[in-house]
């Protein structure tokens, strides 16, 4: 598989999980009785998807490719905060940098930072190797980020049902 397959998985895989959260919800609630409102915000979302894909996904190679040679880690901080202020869409609902507002920008770059590192410290030039990890990583973070906030839940559900 070459590299430019690899981002191609990455990206798809990424997107898909994306898409299945955000548009499951609304698909079930679609089939309820009553629901009706929601067939509208589903053809919106899907229709939102069709449209802007193709302008949005090369956006998280021109923030890879934007960092991926900053090698000092104060540099790399401002260029990637202003990466994230520049470009909204690189946080468009299916193929989110910073996807949850428990994962702060500093973690997105730092996560990055630490992960084109690596990858030059491993003698890794390719744009495409780098902008696959990119998601790769970024998934990661949300998985973890989501797991740590339901452990939360449930401890806090825990304590509030039997607080002694």
């Amino acid at each position: 598989m070459s590299n430019v397959d690899g981002v191609i998985v990455a990206s798809c895989f990424h997107t898909g999980y994306f898409i299945l959260r955000f548009l499951r919800p609304i698909a079930e609630a679609a089939v309820k009785e009553g629901g009706s409102a929601y067939v509208e915000d589903f053809d919106k979302a899907v229709d939102g998807f069709c449209t802007d894909y193709e302008s949005m996904m090369p956006q998280r190679t021109t923030f890879v490719r934007a960092l991926s040679q900053v090698k000092d880690a104060n540099e790399f901080q401002d260029a990637c905060f202003a990466q994230l202020a520049e470009q909204p869409t690189l946080n468009i609902w299916f193929d989110p940098i910073d996807p949850l507002s428990s994962i702060t920008q500093k973690e997105i770059c730092d996560l990055h930072f630490k992960l084109f590192e690596s990858l030059h410290e491993k003698d890794r030039t390719s744009i495409a190797e780098f902008t696959s990890f990119s998601y790769l990583a970024s998934l990661d973070l949300f998985l973890n980020a989501h797991q740590q906030e339901d452990f939360e839940n449930c401890v806090n559900k825990d304590v509030i049902d039997n607080p002694n």
